[in-house]
């Protein structure tokens, strides 16, 4: 399983990447919207995770694009 973590809390995803980890699921993280969404058109994920409020964009606005 890969999932996609995108969220502007540099705490919050070390926090989540380790609690993954120890169940042997990959992440790869993005620390804004605009990087989340490159990551999501380039890669594939089974689920992605977003932070509602982004320093340059909606969590909503990420998922209608």
């Amino acid at each position: 399983m890969k999932i996609l973590l995108i969220d502007d809390d540099k705490d919050l995803l070390d926090l989540l990447t380790i609690a993954f980890h120890k169940l042997h699921i990959q992440t790869v993280t993005a620390s804004d919207g605009t990087k989340g969404v490159e990551k999501a058109k380039t890669q594939d994920f089974d689920i992605i995770l977003i932070d509602q409020v982004l320093p340059d964009m909606r969590g909503n606005d990420i998922v209608k694009t």
